[in-house]
């Protein structure tokens, strides 16, 4: 609602005198530099500054759009008044109903007639309609709202809400009630989540175009053929192509620690000399016989991962391409024998997922089909053939798996061998944080895919400190393990050996904290590598 208010305003002096012949100078708000005024409302008509106040101490009409400093003063120039900030606008709250008789400033708030929120994009700003055109108005720009999730209050299409952190868009035009973090997807989606993210399938041939559809195509593919990724640790690039190993294999795969120009194929190009940063991950293409650069690991570590469809344990992008790793290296020695298996049923095997047998025969799938392959989860007795004898009940263990013979109409069962990571030489992960550092509280997490000891932890950063050191907190389960320092000016700290055993089992988890920064230059692009070994 409008209020009236004086529009021909009259100064006078304390003794009630008129202030005629006195002059009001108007400044940038906080300065003593002059501020252009107009006498129009669409400040097009410049006019004195100072004003001289008339016989009747009063002023013309007076337009500016910043916020101002007043000084009045008396005709003799004695200072009668200094003020600061004033605005020579209406008087508006934000977030009013826009009105079209009232004039705004710059960036001044209101709701247009649709219920939407907008913002002023310049100053004597009336009769303009934000609501017309919102994608191309030179006078407003439409607001996104960002509001904490309600139980009570009804969401419509596209709406934004947090919840504990997390930034959630509404799926529903009738939105209410669902909380956002237990919600299946049906009202709300993660804006981090891998599913809202475009994938671009130009380069990989896949037939994916989010990144969560991506990676449950690749596990099914890997799942299918028994080709692996083999992680070997981090790579130092710093002599360039001499670094890279000799003899390497397909799917041979590192993450480089300290980048440097190497002779690799960026997105499915033909291979040139050309910088790898440090972070990257780069892997064997054993077809084309070259390196290829794969997208570094800095952004999927951050991003969520839904495992309901392929049942990983990961719930980051970075994770569940590790898992689907380490369980293909690791079971590879039973894929190849079961493949030796299907090969007499004309047909391939099929990865059915993981089987609880607890229960005994009646656990068994029902409906089967040549090649069905299950890794068992939880053991018990069922009825099956063991290298190639009749079928009789047994025990099978946990990772063993079932494969059907559909030609001998009967389960057959592979032992799983030892966990590879047991027998395995060391290897690594390396948790990120890219561009310039700030002390920060670490959220992205990294969970073993089995017990592991870690080994080893070494810091590293792409733009060294200045004026003092990086450090840095490495937590198990939010508890503080170690505390790594890089010193002013080095790239990297020294290799820290735990001292006491640092292990973890499945489901404890790794965090980094960024504790202090260089007072001077910061420090950029901090990679945190945890070298480690099964137990």
């Amino acid at each position: 609602m409008s209020r009236f208010l004086n529009p021909i305003p009259q100064y006078a002096k304390a003794n009630g005198d008129l202030l005629a012949g006195g002059t009001i100078t108007f400044y940038a708000s906080g300065t003593d530099t002059l501020l252009p005024i107009f006498g129009d409302v669409n400040e097009e008509i410049s006019i004195a500054n100072p004003v001289f106040l008339g016989d009747r101490g009063q002023v013309p009409n007076i337009f500016f759009s910043a916020s101002a400093r007043a000084v009045l003063a008396d005709a003799e120039g004695v200072q009668i008044f200094d003020v600061d900030p004033i605005s020579a606008e209406s008087g508006t709250a934000a977030f009013e109903i826009w009105q079209s008789n009232l004039v705004y400033s710059l960036n001044n708030l209101v709701f247009g007639a649709d219920g939407q929120p907008y913002i002023s994009l310049r100053g004597g700003n009336q009769g303009n309609d934000p609501t017309v055109t919102p994608d191309s108005n030179q006078n407003w720009s439409q607001l996104n709202q960002i509001r904490v999730w309600n139980a009570d209050e009804l969401y419509g299409i596209d709406i934004l809400v947090i919840e504990d952190g997390t930034l959630y868009k509404s799926a529903n035009a009738s939105n209410i009630n669902n909380r956002p973090s237990t919600d299946n997807g049906s009202n709300w989606q993660a804006i981090t989540a891998a599913n809202g993210l475009t994938f671009d399938n130009t380069v990989s041939g896949l037939s994916a175009t989010d990144v969560q559809a991506a990676i449950d195509e690749i596990n099914s593919i890997l799942e299918g053929s028994g080709r692996a990724l083999n992680y070997e640790g981090s790579l130092d690039l710093t002599t360039g192509d001499p670094a890279l190993p000799v003899a390497p294999s397909a799917g041979d795969t590192y993450t480089v620690s300290t980048g440097g120009t190497i002779t690799v194929s960026r997105n499915g190009n033909p291979a040139t000399s050309q910088v790898v940063n440090a972070g990257e991950t780069i892997v064997y293409n054993g077809t084309e016989m070259r390196w290829d650069v794969v997208p570094s690991a800095n952004a999927a570590v951050a991003i969520s991962y839904s495992n309901i469809n392929s049942q990983l344990a990961s719930q980051n992008v970075q994770a569940a391409i590790d898992e689907l790793t380490t369980f293909i290296n690791s079971n590879v020695e039973a894929i190849v024998a079961l493949q030796g298996t299907a090969g007499a049923q004309a047909g391939g095997l099929i990865y059915r997922g993981q089987l609880n047998v607890s229960s005994g025969d009646i656990s068994l799938p029902a409906s089967k089909q040549v090649g069905d392959l299950y890794q068992i989860s939880v053991g018990g007795t069922i009825t099956v053939s063991t290298d190639g004898n009749v079928p009789a009940p047994t025990l099978v263990e946990p990772r063993d798996q079932i494969i059907w013979n559909e030609l001998l109409n009967r389960w057959d069962r592979t032992v799983a061998p030892p966990i590879a990571v047991i027998d395995a030489p060391e290897q690594s992960i390396t948790l990120t944080q890219p561009l310039t550092l700030a002390a920060l509280k670490g959220q992205a997490r990294w969970y073993p895919p089995n017990d592991v000891s870690i080994i080893g932890i070494r810091a590293a950063v792409g733009t060294a400190p200045a004026g003092s050191n990086i450090v840095i907190n490495v937590l198990k389960n939010s508890m503080l393990q170690e505390t790594l320092n890089i010193i002013d000016g080095s790239n990297t700290s020294a290799v820290l050996v735990p001292t006491t055993p640092f292990n973890l089992a499945v489901g404890d988890y790794i965090t980094v904290d960024v504790i202090a920064v260089g007072t001077g230059t910061p420090g950029a692009n901090l990679t945190v590598t945890h070298e480690y070994i099964g137990t």
